[in-house]
């Protein structure tokens, strides 16, 4: 018995290998933002695969409502309910149908205007039987002007007609509905260039021009017809006239120059037989005016003279139960428009409600009444960027309300570099958030979760073209460019566990004004630039001591050493360098040295707008003892610039890799390497032209490469802001099945490198280091159980994942591993009852000849292992000299070997011993006797 006992040992150990231990790089993915983008074209939160690729879109920086209006954006009733084009948001910022109901007091999406490809949107949609038109103006030669049609019913959204030189180009108002037919007006096209009036029969969708402006009459882009007495009334150049489409007949009226008259917006208004309309900068004083128009006796009269305590400039009137209403977005008390009514009988202006950014925002030009109440859209309600609510106006009691506002306390308009902070990436918006300034906001790798950590007033600093944090004592370090106490920008400091965010320091004036890079450690103390501000308003660089909280200015540009900083400084062998966007001898930026021990600055080369490109405004990159950079604009041509380089050697500032419109361009973010190349984002250029890459660029062989289009639902301008390198998480996989990563050719050119292997959206699976091994098309595959934890015949429970390698050539000599698993896989293990398992330490790499298998049918060999937390997951790490399945679990347990056979013959010899195992085939052995 005892040789048998033996004989079992040396079968079992034969299934080991010696340890060993090996590090590698890790895979990981690059996470960002834009500025613009996405469903509200608010911004976009994303990552891609490790190269740049695979862009996933991880969410979008949403309103509560999509939409901004702009001026002219009049609601209109069907079906109980107000339907608006408005000029703004959507996706790529082209403008959506919003459907208001007031009974619920609930606004909703209908149609994103993008879907036709047009131009800028016009004023309002006009309702013809159950459907509702409106026109687009030129937005180029790739998004025509168009008649399009809007179908409440189901919510399609179609393109009628697209205007063209010969039947009229360039509208902006909604046409008139006449006789079950729309009629509107064109400025440019037509047989004399002048504009046209054209008529559209919904009906049959025929398009047909009535009448060629020309001589002193020109089309009006900006206002339409007005239904009186059979005929349409509109004005054009001035000239009040009358068309009558039954034959064509323009007759002209009455020219607004004899009142001083220059400029109408919108309708007239009919009232008593009389017709009413605006002219916006006429009169004394050149506020605008009200004039009468009497059709009856063709009399042109002076009505209400605006002045500055009134309101003016470019609005229509609604005419309703003898009085005429109005909402512009000029004068008034502050300045922002009101909602007023006038009586012309009486010439009485009364002020309604006085408009304000602060309690709503500014008027629009244009109310509708329904059910006795006036509606209208207000703009820049407490922003700068135009975000909108709608009011409405009781008659019957006198009671204004605001009945919604598209944006809520969501954080809007992402800019900066995200930061990678326990498993979590922090970030900063621009806009937004419950106190309107924008704000701090996280989000959870593992549950993929934002949070609003910390909403921003402009009195604690506004993040404005600039965001990113230094991390620093488990702190999160930064500054903005705008507001503080001076409005200059500030110093702050948050803390991610407590939550709290302190403002440490306000600049202005001799301290430098508006700091926009990011800050950078050194020696104990952080450094940072300011744009402008101090003796020369120049800029500055100053120091911060975070252990006293001390500001200090440093140096002060002057404009021979540079002016303008718009980065922050790089750090490279000790030394400290950046580069300013003006000044030097060209007056087009510098590249410099700030030695922080003498505080002293060195100015190192001049950008020259033909040789290196001019106005560098990103922050450098530090590679192979050299600075690279990007510079804005240059002499080549328009939408050009160059990434740069500066040899520290030879002190020689060079031109490596020119920028176009077509490659991508104005890269205002740094660049980030991965694997000795560098990642950056332009703001504009590329396929789109307007909405930018994301590029790969190879210092080694010069090449650049475009990765990723944006197209403005997966982002646009990306300004301000730089990839963040995250470490991956791990691959899902897919429940009961086996999963292809990629196969890869590891050839002598990539032989010695780490090759990574990931799901379609960058996720880890593994990594191989071929270690100088020719191994030729390589490929990884993953299993995941995700059912019950599995078990071996011995007892052995093992993880719900193992991963097959295969090779096209065996290695000669050692190949470096390292396989991935999720957290919660290892948890599920961990509390399973007999696993063994209680730390990820107790976990080891198995491996057999199955083909990624769903159990473990032959033995399994423990392979030496080392284990690494990677992100909030782990990866485990091993040689091995050749390829097949890979399995994880306890590696102090039963052994996963089974004896399934052993018999004893006696033989003349000896005794023949003959058995089979789980991890051999039959095996016969002869005891001497």
């Amino acid at each position: 018995m005892k040789k048998i006992f033996t004989i079992i040992a040396v079968a079992m150990a034969s299934c080991f290998i010696l340890p060993v231990s090996i590090q590698a790089q890790g895979i990981y993915q690059f996470w960002g933002t834009t500025l613009a983008g996405g469903k509200d074209d608010m911004g976009t939160f994303f990552s891609t695969k490790y190269d740049g690729t695979a862009q996933q879109m991880k969410s979008y920086f949403t309103t509560v409502h999509s939409g901004r209006s702009w001026e002219g954006n009049q609601p209109v009733v069907y079906n109980g309910k107000l339907y608006s084009l408005l000029h703004y948001g959507g996706i790529d910022d082209a403008g959506v149908i919003s459907e208001y109901d007031p009974v619920t007091n609930t606004n909703t999406t209908r149609a994103y205007m993008n879907s036709l490809g047009t131009g800028e949107t016009g004023y309002a949609l006009v309702l013809a039987g159950n459907k509702l038109y409106g026109v687009s103006s030129s937005g180029g030669l790739d998004k025509p002007s168009m008649l399009f049609e809007f179908n409440p019913a189901n919510g399609s959204l179609v393109s009628r007609h697209e205007f063209t030189g010969a039947t009229g180009e360039y509208v902006d108002h909604e046409p008139t509905l006449f006789n079950n037919k729309l009629y509107g007006m064109t400025s440019y096209g037509g047989n004399n260039n002048q504009g046209v009036i054209y008529e559209f029969d919904p009906a049959t969708n025929n398009y047909t021009v009535k009448y060629h402006f020309g001589g002193t009459l020109e089309g009006s882009t900006r206002s339409s017809f007005t239904v009186y007495a059979g005929k349409l009334w509109g004005i054009a150049s001035g000239m009040i006239f009358s068309f009558d489409p039954a034959n064509n007949t323009l007759s002209q009226k009455q020219d607004l120059a004899n009142l001083g008259g220059t400029t109408v917006y919108g309708n007239m208004a009919v009232l008593n037989n009389k017709l009413y309309g605006v002219d916006a900068h006429g009169g004394p004083d050149e506020e605008g005016f009200i004039f009468e128009y009497n059709p009856a006796n063709n009399a042109l009269s002076l009505g209400l003279l605006f002045t500055a305590n009134t309101v003016n400039n470019r609005f229509s009137l609604l005419s309703h139960n003898g009085l005429l209403y109005g909402a512009p977005f000029f004068g008034g008390a502050n300045g922002e428009g009101a909602l007023f009514s006038y009586d012309p009988v009486t010439n009485d202006y009364t002020n309604i409600k006085t408009f304000s950014n602060a309690a709503g925002g500014s008027g629009e030009g244009r109310v509708i009444v329904y059910n006795n109440k006036l509606y209208g859209w207000l703009l820049n309600g407490g922003y700068t960027s135009g975000i909108s609510s709608l009011f409405e106006y009781n008659l019957a009691n006198s009671q204004f309300a605001l009945k919604f506002t598209m944006v809520g306390d969501e954080l809007l308009k992402p800019q900066g570099e995200l930061m990678y902070y326990k498993n979590k990436l922090y970030g900063a918006s621009t806009l937004g958030g419950t106190l309107k300034g924008g704000g701090i906001y996280s989000f959870d790798l593992q549950t993929q979760q934002f949070e609003v950590k910390v909403p921003m007033a402009e009195t604690s600093g506004k993040f404005s073209d600039q965001g990113g944090f230094l991390l620093h004592n488990d702190r999160l370090y930064g500054v903005t460019s705008q507001g503080g106490a001076n409005g200059k920008g500030t110093l702050f400091q948050y803390d991610p566990t407590s939550n709290q965010y302190t403002t440490l320091f306000n600049f202005g004036g001799p301290d430098g004004d508006h700091p926009y890079g990011q800050l950078i450690m050194f020696n104990g103390k952080m450094y940072g630039t300011c744009n402008s501000g101090s003796t020369s308003d120049e800029g500055t660089i100053f120091e911060f001591n975070p252990a006293n909280n001390v500001l200090t200015t440093k140096v002060a540009f002057d404009g021979t050493r540079g002016a303008g900083p718009r980065s922050g400084l790089t750090l490279l062998n000790g030394r400290l360098f950046g580069v300013t966007s003006h000044g030097g001898l060209t007056g087009q930026g510098v590249l410099f040295e700030y030695l922080p021990l003498p505080n002293a600055l060195v100015k190192l080369a001049d950008f020259k707008s033909d040789v290196t490109g001019s106005e560098p405004s990103a922050r450098m990159l530090a590679y192979d003892n050299k600075l690279w950079g990007v510079t804005q604009s240059s002499s080549v041509g328009p939408y050009t610039g160059f990434i740069y380089q500066f040899d520290l050697v030879t002190g020689v500032l060079s031109k490596k890799r020119e920028l176009t419109a077509l490659t991508g361009h104005l890269v205002l973010g740094g660049m980030t390497m991965l694997n000795d190349k560098f990642y950056g984002m332009t703001t504009i250029g590329g396929t789109d032209y307007m909405q930018g890459v994301l590029f790969e660029y190879d210092p080694q062989t010069n090449n650049y490469s475009i990765k990723t289009d944006f197209d403005a639902l997966n982002g646009k301008w990306a300004r301000r802001t730089e990839l963040a390198k995250v470490p991956a998480p791990t691959a899902h996989g897919s429940a009961g099945s086996c999963t292809n990563t990629q196969t890869v050719n590891i050839n002598a050119a990539n032989a010695n490198e780490w090759i990574a292997y990931t799901d379609a959206q960058g996720r880890a699976v593994a990594e191989i280091n071929a270690n100088g091994n020719i191994l030729g098309n390589t490929a990884v595959r993953v299993f995941v159980n995700g059912g019950n934890i599995r078990q071996t015949g011995g007892g052995l429970f093992y993880l719900d994942r193992n991963i097959t390698i295969t090779s096209a050539n065996t290695p000669i000599t050692p190949v470096s591993v390292r396989l991935y698993i999720r957290k919660t896989e290892f948890e599920s293990l961990k509390a399973t009852a007999g696993s063994g398992i209680v730390v990820p330490t107790d976990l080891v790499i198995y491996k057999n000849n199955d083909f990624c298998s769903a159990t473990l049918n032959t033995a399994a060999l423990p392979q030496a292992t080392v284990k690494q937390d990677w992100g909030f997951d782990y990866v485990y790490s091993t040689e091995v000299s050749s390829f097949s399945s890979f399995y994880f679990a306890k590696a102090s347990g039963a052994l996963p070997v089974k004896i399934l056979s052993f018999t004893g013959t006696a033989q003349p010899a000896g005794n023949k011993l003959d058995w089979k195992t789980v991890c051999t085939n039959a095996v016969d052995f002869i005891i001497e006797r």
